[in-house]
């Protein structure tokens, strides 16, 4: 998270970690151990939504898919848990994030402007199971 805060793909304010989140860690091994490629920060703010709060890819790693399948495992576990929605928020000028999220159609058709943030969203089931 240092690392995108120097950047400042995350602001320097955000609130730490609290515990309470879930991360799927995007990595590759080496010959002396792993690389991290980057990482999705998820929780449950209400029962059966969960908010993908942070999708972070270390910048050497950019533009080589590893955002879309931190995305893509984030949904799968999603929907393995039962969640009815997965949501998350991007600020309008992040062109790559709203790229990323347009690439497959069908996927979080529903967005919604709030201030400078757009906020996409996608029912995962018929039905509340959470």
């Amino acid at each position: 998270m240092e690392r995108g805060q120097t950047e400042g793909a995350i602001p320097a304010t955000r609130r730490s970690l609290t515990g309470h989140e879930t991360a799927l860690i995007a990595r590759r091994a080496t010959q002396d151990g792993f690389m991290r490629l980057g990482v999705s920060v998820f929780y449950e703010p209400e029962p059966g939504l969960l908010w993908l709060d942070m999708l972070f890819v270390e910048p050497e790693f950019r533009r080589q898919n590893v955002g879309w399948q931190l995305l893509l495992e984030t949904r799968a576990h999603a929907v393995s848990q039962q969640f009815r929605e997965m949501s998350f928020g991007t600020l309008l000028t992040n062109m790559p994030m709203r790229s990323l999220v347009r690439r497959e159609p069908g996927f979080f058709m529903s967005s919604e402007v709030h201030g400078q943030a757009l906020v996409f969203s996608e029912r995962l089931a018929r039905r509340a199971t959470r």
